[in-house]
């Protein structure tokens, strides 16, 4: 199902920062460099990490069939006069 989870996981190296989304089965932790997953001292950390993350997510830019909603929107805001924008309407006539 469509669930979304952000935690920390306790290791023998210390504390993971892990979160599930919609698109993964599964907890997968935040990676550090070299695509090792990155190790935390307390569980204070790697859960502030992991819900950073999460909220990153959550208020980043949506996406539609591959494409961002933004050049979807932008498209079709180009087409109509907003009242104190001073934008121009664009009419394009097609003959069937």
């Amino acid at each position: 199902m469509n669930h979304f989870r952000a935690f920390a996981h306790q290791t023998v190296a210390g504390w993971h920062a892990m979160i599930r989304l919609p698109s993964d089965a599964a907890a997968r932790p935040i990676l550090g460099d070299g695509g090792k997953p990155r190790v935390f001292d307390c569980e204070l950390e790697a859960h502030k990490e992991a819900t950073r993350h999460m909220e990153r997510y959550l208020n980043g830019n949506l996406v539609r069939a591959g494409d961002r909603v933004s050049t979807a929107k932008s498209a079709a805001e180009a087409l109509f006069c907003f009242p104190g924008k001073g934008k121009a309407v664009a009419v394009e006539r097609r003959r069937a």
